[in-house]
């Protein structure tokens, strides 16, 4: 009951507490300040029906990444597939870059410790109550700073500073009692905390109870006495 209530007032973010910085500049830096509709893009936007797509597919997403405009399918179960990748005209020339070029792009002044491929969950970047989507890049720097990029069309994902690292413990962990992996989501987590709570109730009820039968005792002296 505690660490709810703790963890309900760490949701207001009070003071200003466990806020995040904005990464606006990074999502510059990787994604560009936009782009006109060049003759490459425009011709598959008027064709899309043309394209190879996978059955059932509901959704063409195109996402803007170092200059190459990335077309990403989604299907009626939610799996995704690249349909392809058209650099813009300035970029023609050019090879898509690797993760670790995208990487120190993001933050040129950063320092980079590791970029890992993840195909599940990690202690931040995971499934629980809203699915996230895999596999990810996970960017590290050396300032504790981390940003997930998305496998497919290299866009970031999710971004952790110092303030939103806080969050999913203080808040986040305590609330949903997510603190380790096998504990995020299925049948455990629903055994587990059905488990406390009954726990709790069960306490409580004792509790409850103790202290009617305290006061029916105190009563029953009293009128004893009189």
């Amino acid at each position: 009951m505690l660490t709810w209530l703790f963890s309900g007032l760490m949701s207001m973010y009070p003071w200003g507490l466990m806020e995040g910085r904005s990464f606006a500049t990074e999502e510059h830096n990787l994604r560009g300040s936009g782009f006109q509709l060049d003759p490459k893009v425009q011709t598959i936007i008027e064709n899309v029906a043309s394209l190879d797509l996978p059955l059932s597919t509901i959704e063409i997403k195109g996402v803007m990444v170092a200059g190459f405009i990335t077309l990403i399918a989604t299907d009626t179960h939610g799996e995704r597939s690249l349909i392809r990748r058209v650099a813009l005209d300035h970029q023609a020339d050019k090879e898509f870059p690797t993760v670790d070029s995208l990487a120190a792009k993001l933050r040129p002044s950063a320092t980079i410790t590791s970029v890992d491929f993840l195909t599940s969950g990690d202690s931040y970047y995971y499934n629980h109550h809203h699915k996230r989507q895999f596999p990810v890049y996970r960017v590290m720097y050396a300032d504790g700073e981390r940003i997930y990029l998305d496998g497919l069309s290299f866009d970031i994902a999710a971004v952790f500073d110092q303030g939103r690292k806080t969050a999913r413990w203080l808040y986040l962990g305590l609330h949903r009692g997510d603190f380790f992996p096998d504990l995020n989501a299925g049948m455990l987590w629903y055994f587990t905390w059905g488990g406390l709570l009954l726990l709790m109730t069960s306490a409580v009820s004792i509790a409850c109870w103790l202290a009617f039968r305290y006061w029916q005792g105190l009563f029953r002296i009293k009128n004893n006495s009189l």
